[in-house]
């Protein structure tokens, strides 16, 4: 297959994707989830709360007057500090969370909260249920039998669907999260660029798990099967990277630890890690201190447990032995065609 016909192939298949997309029975979910996220991002009030930039002046120049009658203006520069009382307002003041801490804490707060619902787990199963029989209802349509009157290998037509159904993804994902911070940055004036690392772990994310829905669709060409087994796979991935947690948070001086922690181990460095990329993410956006993870995955990020790019990478290595195991198995199947 030569340039040309790679690229035909490619603007078919994204074409292809793109009419699955919104032909989907679960567009509404999608679209339903994606404006109660941006309801969220734009809904948000931060009352009360002054900004820690100190080129402002002194804490008690930076107070709000509320503050400042509450309080005292006296009292603030005998103490030498700003007391804050303020409320972070979701959806238009009908949720108030009490906060203490500067605006920019705050923000990070928030943009850990979108992230959360973005980018870790919950988007991540929402954009897998969305895709998940996109690669089967492919298999069993017409342009997947135009696709192979041309030159090329079954395997590699599948290959380049999957990438075009992750294409569709991160441009739907990004114009999402791009909206999301420009929202926050409306109603807080508070614009922080880490927030846009959102779109590169939300693209990691999908890349480590989808693989394995290609593959089952491959294997099984059931939308069903698909759907469910890629749940269930990042079920087992998410439990296993918990128990290695847990296990190393045992102790030595536990003797039923070291088989323990062998077994975990060699469970979580084969498989992908989300808790670790939840971890990842937070670090990110430099919220993992002001979002409420649990206190051991802290504990674990903190003594130097969790390895980043190591993380990352065996992560994708998995990922990408999966579509190998995709493109054999189509490659092996008599007719393919049918």
């Amino acid at each position: 297959m030569n340039s040309p016909q790679a690229l035909f192939l490619w603007k078919s298949l994204l074409k292809e994707t793109l009419a699955q997309a919104l032909s989907s029975r679960l567009l509404f979910l999608v679209a339903g989830y994606s404006c109660l996220i941006l309801l969220l991002a734009g809904s948000v009030q931060l009352h009360n709360l002054p900004s820690d930039d100190k080129q402002s002046g002194q804490p008690w120049e930076r107070a709000l007057p509320s503050e400042k009658d509450r309080i005292g203006e006296e009292k603030m520069k005998e103490e030498g500090s700003l007391a804050i009382k303020g409320e972070i307002r979701l959806l238009f003041g009908a949720v108030k969370i009490p906060w203490i801490h500067f605006r920019e804490k705050a923000i990070r707060f928030l943009q850990g909260l979108v992230g959360f619902f973005t980018a870790d787990w919950p988007g991540l199963l929402i954009a897998l249920l969305w895709t998940g029989s996109f690669m089967p209802e492919f298999r069993a349509g017409g342009i997947w039998k135009m696709a192979l009157v041309r030159p090329v290998s079954p395997g590699l037509v599948v290959l380049f669907k999957a990438a075009s159904v992750i294409a569709v993804l991160f441009l739907q994902g990004a114009f999402l999260l791009f909206l999301c911070w420009f929202l926050l940055g409306i109603v807080s004036q508070v614009w922080s660029g880490l927030f846009l690392w959102l779109i590169p772990m939300l693209l990691l994310q999908f890349l480590t798990f989808y693989p394995v829905s290609v593959f089952l669709g491959v294997w099984t060409r059931s939308g069903m099967v698909a759907v469910g087994g890629t749940v269930a796979f990042w079920a087992i991935c998410w439990a296993v990277n918990i128990s290695r947690i847990a296990t190393l948070n045992l102790g030595a001086e536990n003797p039923a630890s070291a088989g323990l922690t062998t077994l975990s181990n060699l469970a979580y460095w084969i498989l992908p890690k989300p808790v670790d990329y939840s971890l990842i993410l937070g670090s990110l956006l430099g919220a993992l201190k002001d979002c409420p993870y649990p206190h051991a995955w802290l504990q674990a990020w903190d003594k130097g447990d969790i390895l980043p790019v190591a993380s990352i990478f065996t992560s994708l290595l998995f990922s990408l032995g999966v579509l190998a195991l995709a493109w054999f198995e189509t490659n092996q199947e008599k007719d393919p065609g049918k």
